[in-house]
């Protein structure tokens, strides 16, 4: 996946939520939800910059 379509993705979810917060319905789990996922992406690109780093040196 390129960086570029993680961002879009990223954006469509945080657009999805900012719209759902002002409905009669709001809850805290998408944001949940989207916190959790944002952290697996974190990891994801530390661990590709670790091996990146890795190989550099």
């Amino acid at each position: 996946m390129s960086p570029s379509s993680g961002r879009s993705w990223c954006t469509a979810v945080g657009l999805g939520i900012a719209s759902a917060s002002g409905g009669p319905k709001a809850s805290l789990t998408s944001v949940a939800g989207y916190a959790i996922l944002g952290g697996v992406f974190f990891l994801i690109s530390a661990v590709r910059l670790h091996r990146l780093t890795s190989k550099a040196n």
